[in-house]
């Protein structure tokens, strides 16, 4: 069954519109992108879109592509920075990316890691903070850290994401969305 985008119908429909910000939106798949090279797609949004994968960089070199806004996108990992590392990687961008784990952090330490922006990275536990107290954390991004990973917050996501599914008959991945507001 084929999905219907509902942003390729608009695009086509209204042409004539700014779309600035539709590199954004994650309803934009580089086939839209690719089909409508008419549109003045802005490459810095497009960037950090997570249907833009690193394979569609490397392949499309010509392409305006924002390393500051990449370097957040949750398709790059470490081992593409690594092996990459004549682009122009943003470390601050880099250090909230959710690829980027703690580990990784201490294996490179010669890496200009940003602390405001790691403090925001869900593989950051109180754990991690409370056994590092000399590094520069940022406690107002950490008071923003869901802490995905700490498995406190975890079990309770999955015990309300149970209960609503219990109270109310919705399917799986919509009940996970409420959940996640309810919390």
């Amino acid at each position: 069954m084929n999905r219907v985008n509902h942003l390729a119908i608009l695009l086509e429909l209204y042409p004539d519109k700014a779309w600035t910000l539709l590199g954004r939106n994650l309803n934009i798949t580089w086939e839209i992108v690719r089909d409508n090279p008419d549109k003045i797609w802005n490459y810095i949004s497009l960037s950090g879109n997570p249907n833009i994968t690193w394979e569609i960089v490397r392949d499309n070199p010509d392409r305006p592509w924002n390393y500051k806004w990449m370097s957040a996108n949750p398709n790059i990992t470490w081992e593409i920075v690594r092996d990459h590392p004549d682009r122009p990687w943003d470390y601050g961008m880099l250090s909230q990316n959710p690829n980027i784990t703690w580990e990784i952090v201490q294996d490179n330490p010669n890496i200009p890691w940003n602390y405001e922006w790691l403090s925001k990275n869900p593989n950051i536990t109180w754990e991690i903070v409370r056994d590092n107290l000399d590094k520069p954390w940022d406690y107002t991004r950490l008071s923003m850290n869901e802490f995905e990973r700490n498995p406190i917050v975890w079990r309770r996501k999955q015990m309300t994401h149970t209960k609503i599914r219990e109270k109310i008959p919705l399917p799986r991945n919509l009940a996970k969305i409420v959940a996640d507001y309810a919390i």
